[in-house]
């Protein structure tokens, strides 16, 4: 588990995994988001309407980043 608090090849660090939810952990995210230190990596987004397309990108072993399904066409 604490492997993944290591430096990676670029000298960035990446923690994944599931993880209890708490309010205050939202908000530090939050800040750091706001103070542009938390950038989420965001490959492509997907409206609802196409959830096969979205399904296809990420079985497709292709993605990097995260995969976000929105209620509204992308702009």
């Amino acid at each position: 588990m604490l492997g993944a608090l290591r430096n990676g090849p670029h000298g960035k660090c990446a923690i994944g995994g599931a993880a209890p939810e708490r309010a205050a952990d939202l908000a530090t995210l939050a800040d750091l988001s706001a103070r542009g230190l938390y950038m989420p990596v965001i490959d492509s987004t997907y409206a609802l309407e196409d959830i096969a397309a979205t399904h296809a990108r990420v079985d497709s072993g292709r993605k990097r980043g995260s995969v976000v399904v929105t209620l509204a066409p992308p702009l």
